[in-house]
């Protein structure tokens, strides 16, 4: 699989140098990427226990704030749900800018969890 995805990203250039804001973060590594946001455990923001708890959060991850910024920065968004779960679902501003900001660049079907690939419009 990191063979095709690697093929994948380079037919849709996705240059190497550009990093992708994802929560599964293995699957740009697998590809030479880098993600926007060096985390290991990103479905902590999303638990409400932590999510209302900004002490516990930045115990654990880097600061929501952090990670909206990086969202904000990125040109790539690569969802699946790992990403939906740990980010779309849980910060509004997130949701809606995959609405507006955000053109589909390609699937990848991977049983119930298709890739989807996204290039920043605005």
């Amino acid at each position: 699989r990191s063979i095709v995805f690697g093929k994948i990203t380079q037919n849709e250039n996705i240059p190497h140098s550009e990093e992708i804001f994802t929560g599964a973060a293995l699957i740009p590594y697998l590809s030479g990427h880098k993600v926007s946001l060096d985390i290991a455990h990103p479905r902590w923001y999303a638990y409400e226990f932590t999510r209302t708890n900004p002490k516990r959060l930045n115990t654990f991850l880097p600061p929501a704030a952090d990670m909206l910024h990086a969202f904000r920065n990125a040109d790539w968004l690569l969802l699946e749900s790992q990403t939906g779960f740990s980010f779309l679902m849980e910060y509004s501003e997130i949701e809606k800018s995959i609405e507006t900001d955000w053109q589909q660049i390609k699937g990848i079907e991977n049983g119930s969890n298709t890739l989807t690939f996204y290039k920043r419009i605005k």
